[in-house]
């Protein structure tokens, strides 16, 4: 899960670039071209843009914190484990993942870094996120260099973005691209494969995450984007309500349940073991749900996480959304 999901209202946006490689000299002498026996060595630091702008990071950085998963999957992602991260549920990554960084310092909530116990890590960089408060980011700015990933705003749908700032962060646009590579053949893969299935049905998408709401999916969001890329068309309803918000992601009442969802399949938030959050099942329960379309013809699915940090939640939800495909291979035709 991203920072506390309360009431969210999304600002900002995600910028992505690497502007350059800087070598930064020390000590240099101002009195002779000749280097003193006292100058320092050459450190080499790499230019990136953020949204908050730009940030110099050594080039040889080893010892990177998170502030927030959003920020340590990308990592994990690319290969590299950092010596401080931020809290998140076992359930919410896979058990290969967990294995990775059970043991690694929790050093915030997601929202409340640790300024103090990060310092004591010495990090040679910071990622952190556009939702944590000014003073905390310049607290941690006085520790390190400090990368800034939108979760908020019209950038929280990119999550392809952040795992390539990530990469360039680091000089791994390489293992990012290898990584978009296979994301984008699987996905095209699964489209074609399904063709009919995907031809027929439309597909609406339900999560929840405050009590007496649910919360809706348009095809540009950062959950809807990876089954559209596999193919999935968004119900009509679903489409318009979401993409009203800049996330492409709505929040709406229970009372809205049987006319916004009105796709011919529904797909369900779920975390990394293909169970519902307590706020989703609660929606579940609600007598207006079982007047769904989907949910009378029993065409419901789990659907993977809405919160997608990095590839191995999106292909965990093309594992989920494949599997549904494949249920639904030998359905007649809605009437």
């Amino acid at each position: 899960m991203f920072a506390t999901r309360t009431r969210r209202r999304f600002g900002g946006g995600l910028l992505a670039a690497v502007t350059g490689v800087t070598l930064v000299l020390t000590g240099c002498s101002s009195s002779s071209d000749e280097p003193s026996q006292t100058d320092s060595p050459t450190a080499a630091t790499r230019t990136v843009t953020d949204s908050s702008g730009e940030v110099e990071i050594p080039v040889d950085a080893e010892r990177i914190v998170t502030v927030h998963h959003i920020a340590t999957q990308p990592l994990i992602n690319l290969g590299v484990v950092p010596v401080g991260r931020g809290a998140v549920a076992e359930n919410a990554v896979t058990p290969e993942t967990w294995q990775k960084i059970d043991d690694v310092p929790v050093v915030s909530n997601g929202a409340e870094p640790d300024t103090e116990q990060i310092a004591t890590l010495e990090p040679d960089l910071i990622i952190a996120h556009n939702c944590i408060d000014d003073t905390d980011l310049d607290a941690l700015r006085g520790i390190a260099p400090v990368l800034v990933l939108d979760i908020a705003g019209p950038g929280r749908a990119d999550w392809q973005g952040r795992v390539e700032l990530v990469a360039q962060a680091l000089g791994l646009e390489d293992t990012y691209q290898q990584l978009l590579d296979d994301f984008d053949t699987r996905a095209a893969s699964i489209a074609d494969t399904h063709r009919d299935v995907l031809d027929r049905e439309t597909f609406s998408l339900i999560g929840s995450w405050n009590p007496g709401t649910f919360n809706t999916y348009s095809a540009q969001s950062i959950w809807g984007s990876v089954f559209t890329k596999a193919g999935a068309r968004i119900s009509p309803a679903e489409e318009a309500a979401a993409s009203a918000e800049s996330s492409g992601e709505a929040e709406l009442s229970i009372e809205q349940l049987p006319t916004v969802l009105d796709g011919t399949v529904l797909l369900h938030v779920t975390d990394l073991r293909g169970t519902p959050n307590a706020e989703l099942e609660a929606v579940m329960a609600e007598p207006l749900y079982r007047s769904v379309p989907a949910v009378t013809t029993g065409l419901v699915f789990p659907g993977g996480k809405d919160t997608v940090g990095g590839f191995e939640d999106a292909n965990y939800n093309l594992d989920v959304f494949e599997a549904a495909l494949k249920a639904l291979e030998n359905e007649a035709q809605p009437s």
